[in-house]
C-alpha cells in the first residue's frame, strides 16, 4: 500500500501500520456482525438539500506549467505507474 501511494517508510513503520491496519479490518469485521435488518438507510445523518455553490469559472494553470513538476509526462498528461493489470 504504501508503493502504491508513494509513500517512504521503514521496516519499524511497517511493523506499525500491519498492527494498524489489522486493528481497523477486526474492528470492520466486528461491525459487520451488527443486525441493522431493522435500521432504515439513510446517506447522510442531516436533511440537506442543494448545498452545492453554483460554478465560478475562474483562471487556471495553462497546460506547460500544470505539468512542469511532474515526475513524468506523457503528451500533454500526466503519467503514472500501471496501478492495476488488465489480466
Amino acid at each position: 500500500m504504501a508503493r502504491l501511494a508513494r509513500l517512504r517508510v521503514n521496516k519499524d513503520e511497517v511493523a506499525r501500520f500491519c498492527r494498524d491496519l489489522s486493528s481497523v479490518l477486526a474492528y470492520m469485521d466486528m461491525l459487520r456482525e451488527v443486525d441493522t435488518g431493522d435500521v432504515e438507510a439513510t446517506v447522510h445523518v442531516q436533511a440537506l438539500v442543494n448545498v452545492y455553490r453554483e460554478d465560478a469559472p475562474g483562471p487556471s494553470l495553462d497546460v506547460g506549467e500544470a505539468l512542469r513538476n511532474a515526475p513524468r509526462v506523457h503528451g500533454n498528461a500526466f503519467e503514472v505507474p500501471l496501478v492495476m493489470d488488465e489480466d
